[in-house]
């Protein structure tokens, strides 16, 4: 799961969508459409490459198959600033818990010099590490929220495709075209 977060550690479907369609880093390439250099994506469901302005955001996986996805313990969540160049935040982390993503404001380092307590250590799952010492709780997302803003879980595609699929995940609508869309995603 990725999720890109505020200034404020929050995630929001109007942030996410702005962030993903204004930057390149989200895009296939850029071309001049007549209106400047723009950012392109190439819809899974047509193969019609076009700006992304121009392109609806949807989700891969209808809401329902995708908060099954969310509720195992093993769901990796990785945060990203939505501020370009949109690496991973040095700010938040993200942990899932039962069904939901809580979201840390990170504790800055104490100096070397001073002494400091106890250090406060949360772990995902007994087999893993524990995280670096968390700050206090921002937000707790709920499946809906994790399921709207997930970067592996949009694509873009065009108003005809996305009109067709409706509510339903796209290998439903696409089973042709689900295989390479899901391939070329991982590539």
């Amino acid at each position: 799961m990725i999720l890109l977060v505020n200034a404020g550690g929050h995630v929001t479907w109007d942030n996410t969508r702005q962030a993903v369609v204004a930057s390149a880093k989200f895009a296939g390439g850029q071309d001049d459409y007549g209106a400047g250099i723009e950012n392109q994506a190439t819809c899974p469901g047509c193969g019609r490459t076009l700006p992304t302005k121009t392109m609806h955001l949807d989700h891969i996986l209808a809401q329902a198959r995708h908060a099954v996805k969310i509720m195992g313990a093993d769901t990796e969540v990785t945060l990203l600033d939505s501020v370009h160049p949109h690496g991973t935040s040095k700010v938040f982390i993200g942990v899932v818990t039962g069904g939901t993503v809580s979201i840390y404001r990170l504790m800055q380092p104490e100096p070397a010099s001073g002494s400091s307590g106890p250090i406060k250590k949360v772990r995902r799952s007994p087999r893993e590490k524990p995280y670096p010492q968390l700050g206090g709780l921002v937000i707790v997302i709920n499946t809906v929220a994790a399921w709207e803003n997930d970067l592996e879980n949009l694509q873009f595609l065009c108003m005809c495709c996305n009109t067709s699929k409706k509510d339903r995940s796209f290998d439903e609508v696409f089973p042709e075209r689900a295989a390479s869309a899901f391939a070329s995603a991982l590539a």
